[in-house]
């Protein structure tokens, strides 16, 4: 009786045995695991500081402008994400007609003619709220050189410039006078020669 229970528990030891060296042979493949908790404590509105580095950590890729031009004058393109046509034609020997418009339905169109120009912008199919502005310049005789600029804003400035005003006394005049809505400004000047080859200018301006 006695030499069966010292067999079981020789059995009962082997088994505790092995199953240590199963538990150290474990550890030593796999490694200690550990377990980590932690915890956020602050203001809500911290999070946005983490959200923006977030974003900063986002790749950005710029894509290059692509343009399409057809034979007639109409030019297609895409450019920041944004689809744009473009038209360019003829109305007759000496006025060509620009218009271009984006997918956000804002429009300019230019008119011009000779020495004469005029430019729209607006958005939408609607002319409300659209401006202009409008270019002229010329030559009369007896004045000199005009131009003209005036807008929607009820902006204006209008140049005349004559460089041949006349001549007294051997002493040459020529001018520009200047009109805006701030006011008026002139320009005189008058030249002479002297002997010894001195030329002599005078400018005055209000």
């Amino acid at each position: 009786m006695v030499r069966h229970q010292s067999c079981r528990g020789r059995r009962a030891a082997r088994c505790l045995a092995a199953s240590g060296v199963a538990f150290l042979a474990v550890q030593h493949l796999t490694g200690p695991t550990y377990v980590i908790k932690s915890s956020w404590e602050g203001e809500p509105d911290s999070l946005k500081d983490y959200v923006g580095i977030v974003k900063g950590l986002e790749p950005s890729i710029a894509l290059p402008a692509l343009s399409f031009e057809r034979g007639d004058g109409l030019t297609l393109s895409v450019d920041q994400g944004h689809f744009a046509a473009n038209y360019k034609g003829q109305l007759g020997k000496d006025t060509s007609l620009d218009v271009s418009v984006n997918d956000e339905q804002a429009w300019t169109a230019a008119l011009e003619s000779g020495d004469g120009k005029l430019k729209v912008t607006g958005q939408g199919p609607s002319l409300d709220g659209a401006s202009w502005e409008a270019w002229h310049s010329g030559s009369a005789d007896g004045v000199g050189d005009v131009s003209l600029y005036f807008n929607s804003s009820k902006d204006y400035k209008l140049s005349i410039a004559n460089d041949d005003l006349g001549e007294i006394a051997g002493t040459s005049f020529s001018g520009k006078l200047t009109a805006e809505p701030a006011g008026m400004v002139g320009h005189l000047e008058a030249r002479r020669s002297l002997p010894g080859n001195v030329d002599v200018k005078f400018t005055h301006e209000n």
